[in-house]
């Protein structure tokens, strides 16, 4: 949080993977909503009203799989 703090501080946007404990929800929700540039990446903490970018990984699964299948490859 205080790395966090320091970015608010000093103007730089930030992306955040929320490997954070529930208890810091309330303070990122006050980063989020002072207008700093935020973004969450991965997942949303419970909670947490911010932009979120994630990826579609059991999409991204199954396409890896088929492709592998598909260039003959067996134990997958």
């Amino acid at each position: 949080i205080r790395t966090l703090r320091r970015a608010v501080e000093d103007g730089q946007g930030t992306l955040l993977v929320p490997l954070a404990h529930p208890k810091n929800t309330p303070a990122l929700q006050r980063i989020a909503d002072s207008g700093h540039p935020f973004v969450v990446l991965d997942r949303l903490p419970v909670g947490l009203r911010a932009d979120l970018v994630t990826s579609d990984n059991e999409g991204a699964t199954a396409s890896a799989v088929d492709a592998l299948a598909r260039a003959g490859h067996c134990h997958i």
